[in-house]
């Protein structure tokens, strides 16, 4: 198992009010952006790359990701990659759409 730390700090305790901040920061981050326009976020190419290095050491046919609520539109970038077999997306929720052109982008590039 790949436990990728999206949040936080290794070995640190994740308070509510750090994982406020936290989710505050990644609702405007880059990635976010991203999801609002239609374009691949950049932290994909790194999850991606995670992936292929998972399948490469453990063997087999494939790998399988998970994400959810905040992490969960991540997942359907990662489907298109060869080394995922198992794509699960629960609950992707954010980001949040204004319009109904955010609302209805994948965050995925053609």
């Amino acid at each position: 198992v790949y436990m990728p730390l999206l949040f936080g700090e290794p070995d640190r305790p994740l308070s509510l009010p750090k994982m406020a901040q936290y989710t505050a920061q990644l609702c405007i981050s880059q990635e976010f952006y991203c999801f609002a326009k239609n374009r691949t976020s950049p932290i994909t190419n790194w999850l991606k790359e995670l992936c292929q290095q998972a399948n490469k050491e453990c063997g087999g046919k494939g790998v399988g990701v998970i994400g959810m609520c905040l992490t969960g539109g991540f997942v359907l970038s990662l489907m298109a990659d060869d080394s995922v077999i198992a794509p699960g997306a629960s609950q992707p929720s954010l980001p949040f759409g204004i319009s109904s052109s955010h609302k209805a982008a994948l965050g995925i590039s053609s």
